[in-house]
């Protein structure tokens, strides 16, 4: 139950960034909106890209306090 309490107040934040982000885009011209857009999605991949490595990087320590233990 808590995580799905968690996940639900995550996807209300994504829609408030996104909600903003759009807002944001329309007052700008052409130009701006997609240097922005191309910025955010950057920023995006970027950490997407963290959090594979953190991932990645989390389960090489925990398989190795597992095979020190024995």
């Amino acid at each position: 139950m808590i995580g799905l309490m968690i996940s639900e107040k995550y996807f209300v934040n994504i829609l408030q960034s996104r909600e903003r982000l759009i807002r944001s885009l329309r007052a700008m011209n052409a130009g701006d909106a997609a240097d922005q857009v191309i910025r955010q999605v950057d920023k995006m991949i970027k950490n997407g890209d963290r959090s594979t490595r953190d991932a990645r990087v989390s389960k090489v320590f925990v398989d190795l306090l597992f095979f020190a233990s024995k």
